[in-house]
């Protein structure tokens, strides 16, 4: 299934910091870090660009395909260092709900 994954302008997670950023090169196989919700993409493009204007930074939409079943979250964390995100996967600590459209898979193949 195609969906669209907002990453910064250098192809980097756009939230996720620490030993949690990932790397989206073209053509690449992505997989998510170990017991994590997942990679966050969105199946509409619509609302990866409410996604991206809702961000700061320099941000770029990648057309993506995901691999498996993904699920939607009802929380993700709030926070986007390392040491919130660890907070949050020990213990649910500092969650808000994701952003509209958002589902998470264990890995996808990015295609531009």
């Amino acid at each position: 299934m195609i969906c669209y994954k907002v990453v910064t302008s250098n192809r980097n997670s756009i939230y996720a910091k620490g030993s949690y950023c990932v790397k989206y090169p073209v053509g690449a196989l992505v997989r998510a870090k170990e017991g994590t919700l997942g990679l966050m993409v969105f199946p509409e493009r619509e609302d990866a660009e409410w996604f991206q204007h809702d961000i700061i930074s320099a941000n770029i939409i990648l057309k993506v395909e995901v691999c498996g079943e993904g699920i939607v979250p009802e929380f993700i964390s709030e926070g986007i260092t390392g040491s919130s995100l660890d907070l949050f996967y020990l213990g649910g600590l500092c969650s808000t709900s994701p952003p509209i459209g958002t589902e998470c898979y264990r890995e996808l193949r990015v295609l531009e």
